[in-house]
């Protein structure tokens, strides 16, 4: 089983003065343009920075984000390497191809050498052990690998539909953070799987001392794992989304994520017809269905533009998608339709900060069955 094809990743133990920074390019103006072209000089290769890498510094040295907001990147690196120059720190590298065929080198995290850490090839070896790992994908730092439950965790129902409890495992392979366990459910009736990304379905694994206690740290709790407990929450959450309506406030936060991920452009042809390239097409397509799922709230409520409602307003409002529908929307691109590991992820947190908190209209279809209901009025006697 292999997460990635491409990308080679190096661990390496160094003092901060052998590291040189260089600034990025004057005219970069953006800041995460800025940051991620600061590059670094490691034992003669240039490497491109990344988010993980400057959160992990700031970690490593007790830096708050905020203080690239006063100063550039390469500066702050270089005042705390002139601070400490002696101090041993570890990166690790990556050098990837791209899809046009480029050489790539990136800095991943930055840490305490003396903090465990679970290196890529190592983690592979024991997801390819583990008969519950049916799957892998690497992105910006981590593995994502899914697992089966044993037997005796048996098919849920729930709403008259099929899940199976499975589990996603995070592993960070630079060092900078714990694997994470979270809980998932797949729905048999379309594979759509759902990861509860969220603290509330979240088991951090302790590592030991050394690699060997890490390795088996991990064998160890996807061996032993269970929780009865919080998969009978998820299913409550589950549930409760199949009985609220979704308002305003819930349809645009998962309609800025789809927006991201699947941009609509296009060039106007001779004919004055949009040309779309096929990419192009499919998102407009992923954005068709999900309008056509939640409604036109412009037109059912008859406004000039959306922004124009206050949030709270917002979350008072239904729409004609349930939270389920959106649920399963988000849960079906994530799972089928987009190929980007981080997109997919970023679609997965969003279901999972949903299902742990109360939702802004929870039970609304309890009193009211059908959408028209809504805007029924009955006549005065």
């Amino acid at each position: 089983m292999q997460a990635t094809e491409t990308s080679v990743f190096q661990t390496t133990v160094i003092p901060m003065n052998k590291m040189v920074v260089l600034p990025p390019p004057p005219e970069e103006k953006s800041t995460r343009r800025a940051m991620e072209r600061t590059k670094i000089i490691l034992r003669g290769n240039s490497f491109n920075t990344t988010p993980r890498f400057w959160s992990s510094f700031g970690s490593r040295f007790g830096v708050s984000p905020n203080i690239f907001h006063l100063f550039n990147y390469d500066e702050v690196f270089q005042r705390i390497a002139d601070r400490n120059p002696d101090c041993p720190v570890r990166v690790v590298t990556e050098t990837c191809v791209d899809e046009a065929g480029n050489r790539q080198n990136h800095l991943l995290g930055m840490t305490n050498p003396d903090r465990p850490i679970v290196e890529y090839d190592r983690l592979m070896n024991i997801l390819d052990r583990e008969q519950g790992a049916i799957s892998a994908d690497y992105s910006n730092g981590c593995v994502f690998s899914k697992h089966e439950l044993g037997h005796e965790f048996g098919m849920l129902d729930i709403s008259g539909e099929k899940y199976r409890p499975m589990l996603c495992l995070k592993t960070p392979i630079d060092g900078w953070g714990l694997p994470s366990i979270y809980l998932e459910l797949l729905r048999m009736v379309c594979a759509n799987g759902m990861v509860a990304m969220s603290r509330a379905f979240k088991s951090d694994i302790q590592l030991g001392r050394d690699s060997r206690d890490s390795d088996e740290a991990i064998v160890r709790t996807l061996q032993s794992f269970s929780n009865d407990e919080g998969f009978a929450a998820f299913r409550e959450r589950v549930e409760k989304a199949e009985r609220s309506w979704a308002s305003i406030s819930e349809v645009k936060s998962l309609e800025r994520i789809i927006h991201k991920i699947y941009p609509t452009t296009g060039t106007t042809g001779l004919n004055g017809k949009i040309v779309r390239t096929p990419k192009e097409e499919r998102a407009k397509v992923v954005r068709d269905k999900f309008n056509e799922m939640t409604g036109s709230m412009i037109e059912i409520y008859g406004l000039a533009q959306l922004e124009s409602l206050s949030e709270r307003k917002s979350q008072t409002l239904p729409t004609k998608a349930t939270v389920n529908d959106l649920i399963n929307f988000s849960t079906e691109v994530a799972t089928h339709q987009t190929r980007s590991v981080s997109a997919r992820y970023s679609l997965q947190m969003w279901f999972g900060n949903m299902i742990c908190r109360e939702f802004d209209l929870e039970n609304s279809r309890d009193q009211i069955k059908d959408f028209a209901d809504f805007f029924f009025t009955k006549p005065v006697k």
